[in-house]
């Protein structure tokens, strides 16, 4: 069987507050584009290439938390297209190791599917 494709689908968390997290897909078929066109963030039922809106109560905690998150996104956007693309199918011998990523401002967990 031929894969058609390889997509990583992946959650940004915010290290102080797991609640408050991003999802996204990216295609990570060779070759690999520019990130800006492989990865998509959901946005509600949509997927997207920017960041998505913040859905909390701009003033409460979670409002801060969450703009903290995006900041830390678009500030090391290469880094975590890096870590996406190197993803592991769930299962395998490295996917321990290679599908989750922690720093001090954002805790990557991925997994790459093949269709």
């Amino acid at each position: 069987m031929v894969a058609l494709m390889e997509m990583c689908l992946f959650t940004i968390e915010h290290p102080q507050a797991r609640r408050i997290f991003i999802r996204g897909v990216a295609d990570i078929s060779k070759p690999i584009d520019d990130y800006d066109k492989i990865i998509k963030f959901k946005d509600g039922a949509e997927e997207k290439s920017e960041l998505p809106k913040n859905p909390y109560i701009e003033g409460e905690t979670d409002y801060n938390l969450f703009e903290e998150l995006k900041s830390s996104i678009a500030t090391h956007f290469e880094e975590i297209g890096d870590e996406l693309v190197f993803a592991d199918e769930y299962g395998s011998e490295n996917a321990v190791y290679n599908n989750h990523s922690t720093t001090d401002e954002y805790i990557i967990e991925m997994e790459k599917v093949v269709l």
